[in-house]
């Protein structure tokens, strides 16, 4: 048999695989974070009718005679070009701007994709609303902290969830007039609250000390409105009041020092409530703002962190991913942080269906960190990342496919003819 028939049937194979690649990404122009693949092509091995000489006397050398054998597809590449970037407005939509793969556990199987079209289900989880897969991420601490060095764990919004109320931090600003007359007072009202949420009603009373002995000297004293606070270690006098301890100035008008009775610096009140059911909390004092200057007296008292008890209702997700709670005491609060993975080489990654991929020995270990940093995207919420299907380049793709089937079959055809021709020797 010719071998130009072989040749062709090979041609014939490999542009029909070509062309199921270019049907399927065709098929996925719309599907989310797809990825687009690509059919190369090398030749087959090849028949050598004369091998190659040395050049010999005043002959030079000849090159060798090859017949070709076919040809055969080289590889099936997956394309990793970023998509375009579509606005859902939906808070639980999420892209990559950047290098990265959302992770997603399917029981004890790790999974990754692009397309960042999650939701909640009844439990809270943060999942692929098709399969239930769970997104994974890092749970922050009660105080604000996290550690990416722990193991992922499933992301949660839970609505309804409550958060205690509390105050850390008292501060004191505007001015004290340095002016005021030895025994003058001046008293402002501030709200805080315990870890259940109770309020309390905190009066601070200024006193100007002896002009003329130390005109930068104020007494500091407070209660509670209602006498339902004590101070730890304190007496109150006859007014209910805990002296706290002595503001000194600087001749400046900047505030210098809190000193106690016996001459220690006062940083923080540890107050104990008078009901046993409530826990004590510490407020921290801040004067960074308070000045004795001569000007009227305006100074106030403000509890910037202040909240009573709340319950999560709303959530949003930021560039860092971090899942940022809002509760209905006014108090935002980071819940978790998504985490994002990225591979040596992403085109050795297996397709496993549903937009997601799976690990091999060729794609080298993923290895799980924090978005929007070093080598990591940003992530996007409220948005999609589209397909990367281009279909002008995927229509002429088709063509130059068609085109090659076509001519193959041609091959196949002369090369029938010719054998045909052939056997009509005999006749």
């Amino acid at each position: 048999m010719m071998r130009s028939m072989f040749a062709a049937v090979s041609g014939l194979r490999a542009h029909q695989t070509r062309m199921d690649v270019v049907g399927n990404n065709i098929a996925n122009v719309n599907t989310v974070a797809y990825k687009k693949s690509r059919v190369t092509f090398q030749d087959m091995m090849s028949q050598t009718l004369r091998s190659a000489t040395t050049p010999q006397g005043e002959k030079g050398g000849t090159n060798p005679l090859q017949v070709g054998l076919g040809m055969k597809m080289s590889s099936i590449d997956t394309i990793f070009t970023e998509g375009n970037t579509q606005t859902t407005d939906k808070v639980t939509d999420l892209a990559i701007e950047g290098n990265g793969f959302f992770i997603l556990k399917a029981g004890d199987l790790y999974l990754y994709t692009r397309a960042g079209n999650f939701d909640l289900d009844v439990e809270g989880n943060l999942c692929n609303p098709a399969n239930g897969y769970k997104v994974q991420g890092w749970k922050y601490n009660d105080d604000g902290t996290i550690d990416v060095s722990q193991p992922l764990e499933d992301v949660k919004v839970v609505f309804g969830q409550a958060i205690g109320g509390g105050t850390t931090r008292l501060e004191y600003m505007k001015n004290l007039n340095s002016s005021s007359a030895t025994g003058e007072v001046f008293e402002v009202n501030t709200i805080v609250y315990d870890s259940q949420g109770n309020s309390y009603e905190i009066i601070t009373r200024f006193e100007k000390l002896d002009q003329a002995t130390d005109p930068n000297a104020w007494k500091m004293s407070v209660k509670a409105k209602d006498n339902s606070l004590e101070v730890d270690s304190l007496t109150p006098d006859a007014d209910g009041f805990y002296e706290v301890g002595t503001i000194k100035f600087t001749n400046d008008g900047l505030w210098e020092s809190l000193k106690d009775s016996s001459g220690s610096d006062v940083t923080g009140l540890q107050i104990i409530p008078s009901d046993s059911g409530r826990n004590p909390f510490t407020l921290k004092l801040s004067f960074d703002n308070l000045t004795q200057f001569n000007s009227e007296t305006s100074v106030e008292g403000i509890a910037p962190d202040a909240h009573g008890a709340g319950r999560l209702y709303d959530f949003t997700i930021d560039r860092n991913g971090t899942v940022m709670g809002i509760y209905s005491n006014g108090v935002t609060k980071p819940l978790y942080k998504i985490a994002l993975t990225n591979f040596n080489n992403p085109a050795g990654l297996v397709k496993v269906g549903d937009s997601f991929y799976q690990e091999s020995t060729n794609s080298g270990k993923g290895v799980p960190a924090e978005a929007n940093k070093g080598e990591y995207g940003a992530i996007v919420s409220g948005s999609l990342e589209m397909s990367n299907v281009d279909l002008s380049q995927e229509f002429t793709e088709m063509i130059i496919t068609q085109r090659g089937f076509q001519a193959n079959s041609r091959v196949i055809t002369a090369s029938d003819e010719m054998l045909q021709e052939l056997v009509n020797l005999k006749r």
